[in-house]
Protein backbone atom coordinates (compact mmCIF):
# COMPACT_ATOMS: atom_id res chain seq x y z
CA UNK A 1 0.00 0.00 0.00
CA UNK A 2 2.27 2.25 -0.81
CA UNK A 3 0.75 6.39 -0.53
CA UNK A 4 4.00 8.67 -0.87
CA UNK A 5 5.06 10.52 1.63
CA UNK A 6 4.47 14.22 1.16
CA UNK A 7 0.42 13.18 0.86
CA UNK A 8 0.60 11.65 4.24
CA UNK A 9 2.56 15.03 5.55
CA UNK A 10 -0.16 17.02 3.58
CA UNK A 11 -3.08 15.84 5.33
CA UNK A 12 -1.69 14.88 8.80
CA UNK A 13 -1.07 19.06 8.43
CA UNK A 14 -4.18 19.66 7.32
CA UNK A 15 -5.51 18.28 10.65
CA UNK A 16 -4.47 21.69 12.11
CA UNK A 17 -5.87 24.69 12.15
CA UNK A 18 -2.51 25.77 11.93
CA UNK A 19 -0.35 24.14 10.93
CA UNK A 20 2.58 26.17 11.41
CA UNK A 21 2.09 26.01 15.10
CA UNK A 22 3.96 22.57 15.50
CA UNK A 23 7.57 22.02 14.63
CA UNK A 24 7.87 20.23 10.98
CA UNK A 25 9.92 17.93 12.65
CA UNK A 26 6.40 16.53 14.32
CA UNK A 27 4.79 16.53 11.22
CA UNK A 28 7.59 14.42 10.02
CA UNK A 29 7.73 12.11 12.97
CA UNK A 30 3.81 11.48 12.34
CA UNK A 31 4.41 10.54 8.58
CA UNK A 32 7.15 8.21 9.28
CA UNK A 33 4.85 6.78 12.56
CA UNK A 34 1.67 6.42 9.70
CA UNK A 35 3.54 4.52 7.00
CA UNK A 36 5.43 2.23 9.79
CA UNK A 37 2.32 1.47 10.99
CA UNK A 38 0.80 0.99 7.47
CA UNK A 39 3.27 -0.92 6.59
CA UNK A 40 2.10 -4.00 8.59
CA UNK A 41 -1.02 -6.16 6.73
CA UNK A 42 -2.88 -6.42 9.96
CA UNK A 43 -2.47 -2.43 10.89
CA UNK A 44 -3.86 -2.10 7.88
CA UNK A 45 -6.39 -4.39 8.24
CA UNK A 46 -7.98 -2.98 11.96
CA UNK A 47 -7.14 0.84 10.46
CA UNK A 48 -9.46 0.25 7.52
CA UNK A 49 -12.05 -2.38 9.50
CA UNK A 50 -12.28 0.77 11.94
CA UNK A 51 -12.99 3.32 9.12
CA UNK A 52 -15.59 1.18 7.77
CA UNK A 53 -17.14 0.74 11.04
CA UNK A 54 -17.65 4.37 11.18
CA UNK A 55 -19.40 4.98 7.70
CA UNK A 56 -21.38 2.23 8.07
CA UNK A 57 -22.22 2.50 11.74
CA UNK A 58 -26.40 2.89 11.65
CA UNK A 59 -27.21 6.29 13.44
CA UNK A 60 -30.75 5.59 14.18
CA UNK A 61 -32.93 2.46 15.58
CA UNK A 62 -32.24 -0.25 18.62
CA UNK A 63 -28.32 0.01 17.54
CA UNK A 64 -28.01 3.12 16.06
CA UNK A 65 -25.60 5.17 17.29
CA UNK A 66 -27.78 8.20 18.20
CA UNK A 67 -29.85 5.51 20.68
CA UNK A 68 -26.56 4.60 22.16
CA UNK A 69 -25.06 8.02 22.73
CA UNK A 70 -28.02 8.86 24.58
CA UNK A 71 -28.07 5.79 26.83
CA UNK A 72 -24.90 6.55 27.83
CA UNK A 73 -24.60 6.97 31.62
CA UNK A 74 -21.84 8.51 32.59
CA UNK A 75 -20.47 12.16 32.71
CA UNK A 76 -19.27 13.16 29.29
CA UNK A 77 -16.95 16.25 27.64
CA UNK A 78 -16.99 17.04 23.66
CA UNK A 79 -13.85 19.29 22.78
CA UNK A 80 -14.75 20.40 19.00
CA UNK A 81 -12.01 22.23 17.14
CA UNK A 82 -13.97 25.10 15.48
CA UNK A 83 -11.96 24.39 12.16
CA UNK A 84 -11.72 20.70 12.00
CA UNK A 85 -12.38 19.61 8.73
CA UNK A 86 -12.65 15.84 9.75
CA UNK A 87 -15.39 15.92 12.41
CA UNK A 88 -17.21 19.83 12.06
CA UNK A 89 -17.55 21.13 15.47
CA UNK A 90 -21.32 21.76 14.54
CA UNK A 91 -21.60 18.10 15.14
CA UNK A 92 -21.65 19.14 18.68
CA UNK A 93 -25.31 19.91 18.42
CA UNK A 94 -26.72 16.74 17.63
CA UNK A 95 -24.58 15.16 20.10
CA UNK A 96 -25.99 17.20 23.00
CA UNK A 97 -29.42 16.67 21.19
CA UNK A 98 -29.00 13.18 22.36
CA UNK A 99 -26.66 13.99 25.24
CA UNK A 100 -28.21 17.09 27.08
CA UNK A 101 -25.83 16.34 30.30
CA UNK A 102 -22.90 16.68 28.41
CA UNK A 103 -20.59 19.62 28.31
CA UNK A 104 -19.73 20.86 24.72
CA UNK A 105 -17.19 22.87 24.03
CA UNK A 106 -15.64 24.34 21.09
CA UNK A 107 -11.90 25.65 20.90
CA UNK A 108 -11.55 28.56 18.28
CA UNK A 109 -8.83 28.65 15.97
CA UNK A 110 -7.99 25.06 16.37
CA UNK A 111 -8.35 21.59 13.89
CA UNK A 112 -8.95 18.19 14.47
CA UNK A 113 -6.79 17.28 17.12
CA UNK A 114 -6.78 20.19 19.77
CA UNK A 115 -4.85 17.88 22.27
CA UNK A 116 -1.54 19.38 20.13
CA UNK A 117 -3.00 22.34 18.80
CA UNK A 118 -4.00 23.76 22.00
CA UNK A 119 -2.26 21.73 24.94
CA UNK A 120 -2.65 23.87 27.51
CA UNK A 121 -6.53 24.63 27.12
CA UNK A 122 -6.93 21.26 26.41
CA UNK A 123 -5.97 20.17 30.24
CA UNK A 124 -7.29 23.23 31.50
CA UNK A 125 -11.11 21.85 30.59
CA UNK A 126 -10.30 18.12 31.26
CA UNK A 127 -8.87 19.13 34.82
CA UNK A 128 -12.07 21.45 35.34
CA UNK A 129 -14.50 19.37 34.13
CA UNK A 130 -13.18 16.59 36.21
CA UNK A 131 -12.80 18.69 39.39
CA UNK A 132 -16.68 19.62 39.08
CA UNK A 133 -17.95 16.41 39.10
CA UNK A 134 -19.36 15.16 42.28
CA UNK A 135 -17.84 12.10 44.04
CA UNK A 136 -19.09 9.31 43.14
CA UNK A 137 -20.92 7.30 45.79
CA UNK A 138 -20.40 3.69 46.68
CA UNK A 139 -23.81 2.45 45.39
CA UNK A 140 -23.01 3.78 42.35
CA UNK A 141 -19.81 2.47 41.31
CA UNK A 142 -20.04 -0.40 38.95
CA UNK A 143 -18.61 -3.66 40.35
CA UNK A 144 -17.90 -4.15 44.14
CA UNK A 145 -18.95 -1.40 45.89
CA UNK A 146 -15.74 0.31 47.64
CA UNK A 147 -15.10 -0.31 51.30
CA UNK A 148 -15.96 2.76 53.38
CA UNK A 149 -12.52 3.71 54.79
CA UNK A 150 -12.00 4.44 51.25
CA UNK A 151 -14.98 6.87 49.88
CA UNK A 152 -15.03 8.64 45.99
CA UNK A 153 -13.40 12.06 46.39
CA UNK A 154 -13.12 14.38 43.19
CA UNK A 155 -9.82 14.89 42.01
CA UNK A 156 -7.61 17.81 43.08
CA UNK A 157 -7.57 21.16 40.91
CA UNK A 158 -4.02 21.41 39.45
CA UNK A 159 -1.95 24.38 38.91
CA UNK A 160 -1.10 24.70 34.73
CA UNK A 161 2.92 25.31 35.03
CA UNK A 162 4.47 28.73 35.95
CA UNK A 163 4.29 30.70 32.55
CA UNK A 164 1.74 28.28 30.68
CA UNK A 165 -1.39 29.77 31.39
CA UNK A 166 -4.39 28.63 28.83
CA UNK A 167 -5.85 31.31 26.68
CA UNK A 168 -9.51 31.89 27.43
CA UNK A 169 -11.40 31.14 24.04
Amino acid sequence: MPIPHRLIHREVRRLFARPQRLPDTWYEAATDEFRRVMSRPANRVAFFAALRGIYLDVPFGEHGLWTRLSSLGIPALFVWGAGDRLVPAGFGRHVLAALPSARSVVLTDCGHVPQFEQPEQVTRLVLDYLSDLAPPQPESLPGRPLPESLPGRALPRLESAPGRTPSPD
